[in-house]
Order: C-alpha cells, then structure tokens, then sequence
C-alpha cells in the first residue's frame, strides 16, 4: 500500500514464518488420525517439531527490529491496518478481484476495489491463530470472534 521498506520488512517476516511452518500444518491437520489410533509417539515427534518450530519463530520475529523502522511503521502503515474497519481502504483505479469478499457489492457499482482488512493478525498471517486453535488455547472478545472466522470451515477438525 505504502511501499515503505517497513511495511516490506513487517510483511516480510510472516512470510519467513510461514516457510518455516511449511509442512507442519498439514501433521496438524492430520494428527487426529495418530490421536485415534493412539499412536503415542507420532503424537510426541509432532509436538516436538512444532516446539522447534516456535523456537524458531522466536528467532524470526526478532528480525523485525532489523527490518521495520517504528516510527515510519506507527505514523504510516500502521493507521491503514487499524483505523478502516468496518469502512475499508479504497484503492483508486485498482479493479476488484473476483474472489474478493467484497467483489460482489462493488461489481454491480463499478467502483474501485475496497480492502476489508481487520483482526488480530494485523494485516500479517493467521497461521498463529490456526496453531492456537490447534493447541486449545481461545481468545476473548475481538480476538475470538476473529479466530472462528478465519477457521470457520476450514477447520473443523479443532
């Protein structure tokens, strides 16, 4: 949206994330079959690939004192994340995507596209959320609200 090198740095670490968290999405999604079968040490290397994993994030996310300058990330970027919901962002000239959520109501209008960008991942990944919902852990208020709608229908198996 900005361009600025920290709303690249502030996206940039999610995506190193993510690459980390790779393959170990899919065991999540799968453990219900080890947990079944009461296959005790599937269940152990799972948790002790994703203990890594967090060690690991832990070391990813440093990073963003590297690569987002907070002054230029609160006074620039971050006001476009926090203060549009529930109106959105309108980007001028930008046509609107088919699978936009929104696609719908702005395509009989002919209007530019409109970015409905809102909840606790701050613009980032939800992949947080889903490992949270994984492991139990809920949230209250705002947070919760938004974490049933990220994994409403995809998740089903938490």
């Amino acid at each position: 949206m900005t361009r600025e090198p920290s709303e690249q740095g502030f996206h940039a670490v999610p995506g190193v994330m993510q690459a980390r968290a790779g393959k170990l999405v899919a065991e999540l999604f799968l453990l219900d079959i080890p947990l079944r079968q009461g296959d005790v040490k599937e269940i152990v290397e799972t948790l002790k690939k994703l203990t890594a994993m967090f060690v690991d994030f832990r070391q990813i996310f440093l990073q963003v004192k590297k690569v987002v300058d907070p002054q230029a990330f609160f006074n620039i970027y971050r006001p476009l994340l926090a203060g549009h919901h529930p109106r959105g962002v309108r980007f001028h000239g930008v046509p609107v995507p088919e699978s936009s959520a929104s696609a719908t109501e702005l395509k009989s209008s002919n209007k530019d596209y409109i970015s409905m960008a809102k909840g606790p991942s701050a613009g980032q990944s939800s992949m947080i959320i889903l490992f949270d919902l994984a492991l139990g852990i809920t949230h209250g208020a705002e947070s919760k609200q938004f974490q049933v709608l990220v994994c409403s229908g995809c998740c089903s198996v938490f």
